[in-house]
């Protein structure tokens, strides 16, 4: 494929898509973006100067080098049919960031796991200044993407189910340093069942210069291991531990307290921490999105959508509060509720004494929320739905603790 010029992003608003228009409107490239809705990502962009239209512009697509859509796309949207008609190439997020790297000769860092790879990617990019970045996190106040012609090295979260159907592009690309946050091995429906670490593992490491990642031997001990290609294998022991007040993570015999979150959150902080050879308390810890957020002293806000990521959430606040009784408010995604059936989503919720479903008020009906709280009734769970749009003010839920689950407005009067 000849240099990329210019490009064209279909569905900007999103956060993974407005981070590829950054970073290829850095980089100095000619670029336009459109969405069917104007946000507060999409402000962005134009203030950073890119061109920004509501609906369709296919002049747009029509004098770029390339299209880059965001995942699940419609393939019958009038730009991808424009693209495909013009022989222009059509790229997901990840096709547009090797190949990125590769047409400037950036080394890049790739961070992969089932839940916490935004997190380790944002926090690397926090203690990497001289590194561009491109991570999946809504971050207040700061930028999710960044890029620089004089940088050497390209922080970037990628899903591994992505990278690899991708073999190829990351064969194309040098220095690869990859890092892997966490793999559950209960994934309640994440991954395809063909889908194994140990496959992913043997045919990305011929791609690999470093490989840096979270592992368990047989004994149930944790470690984080950090291989390259001209050495042998570090074990640095890891041993995470939840109190009342927090997590306590214990690095090769070096304590530190970071702030709730659940056990792959904490693993991204360890695995950030030897990426970047530095001790503990002296990485940042940044407040993305996604990490546990205290609401007041009974809520903590997260908002993890996928079942593996409701459940990894449920045990943290078990693990933090054992004692307590604890509600889960979910205010979800309609994509999500189809994606999987309501067995995974009984799981998902285990160890929950009570659910409540609430009407996101976006593209969600009563109807789904009552259909899911109906069938964990069934599978018996306490549930119930609640169709209202905003509830935070009107609704105290039982419970000592409650974890509330979904998009950030969910907290707006």
């Amino acid at each position: 494929m000849n240099p990329i010029q210019s490009v064209h992003i279909c569905g900007a608003g999103g956060i993974g898509t407005s981070g590829i228009a950054l970073l290829f409107h850095d980089a100095g490239c000619y670029v336009t973006a459109t969405d069917i809705r104007e946000s507060e990502i999409t402000a962005r962009l134009q203030k950073a100067g890119i061109p920004f239209a509501l609906g369709n512009r296919l002049d747009w697509v029509l004098q770029a080098d390339a299209v880059v859509t965001p995942s699940q796309f419609p393939v019958n949207h009038a730009e991808v049919l424009a693209a495909r008609d013009n022989h222009i190439p059509i790229l997901s997020r990840t096709e547009a960031l090797l190949l990125l790297c590769k047409q400037f000769d950036i080394a890049p860092v790739i961070c992969i796991g089932t839940t916490a790879r935004a997190k380790t990617a944002a926090i690397l990019a926090d203690m990497s200044p001289d590194a561009g970045f491109c991570f999946g996190l809504a971050i207040e106040g700061r930028t999710h993407a960044h890029f620089a012609k004089h940088i050497k090295h390209l922080i970037v979260d990628i899903d591994e189910r992505e990278l690899f159907s991708h073999i190829d592009k990351l064969n194309a690309c040098h220095g690869i340093h990859l890092i892997l946050s966490d793999w559950a091995s209960n994934d309640l429906g994440y991954y395809d069942r063909a889908f194994s670490r140990t496959h992913f593992e043997a045919s990305c490491m011929p791609c690999v210069t470093r490989y840096t990642r979270v592992i368990h031997d047989d004994t149930g001990k944790c470690f984080v291991c950090d291989s390259t290609n001209d050495s042998h294998d570090r074990m640095i022991p890891l041993q995470i531990t939840y109190n009342s007040n927090g997590v306590t993570l214990s690095l090769d015999e070096t304590e530190f307290h970071i702030p709730a979150c659940t056990l792959p959150d904490a693993q991204a902080f360890a695995v950030a921490c030897v990426a970047l050879g530095e001790s503990p308390e002296h990485v940042l810890h940044p407040s993305p999105v996604g990490w546990f957020e205290s609401i007041d002293d009974r809520r903590i806000f997260d908002i993890r959508m996928h079942p593996v990521n409701i459940h990894n959430a449920i045990q943290a606040m078990k693990s933090l509060f054992p004692r307590e009784s604890l509600t889960v408010v979910i205010k979800p995604f309609q994509t999500t509720l189809d994606a999987y059936d309501f067995n995974l989503w009984r799981k998902a919720f285990a160890g929950a004494e009570q659910v409540l479903v609430m009407t996101p008020g976006y593209n969600v009906s009563d109807k789904g929320c009552r259909n899911l709280a109906t069938a964990l009734k069934m599978r018996g769970l306490r549930a119930a739905a609640h169709p209202k749009k905003q509830i935070l003010a009107e609704y105290q839920p039982n419970g000592q603790h409650q974890l509330w689950i979904g998009a950030p407005d969910m907290f707006k009067p």
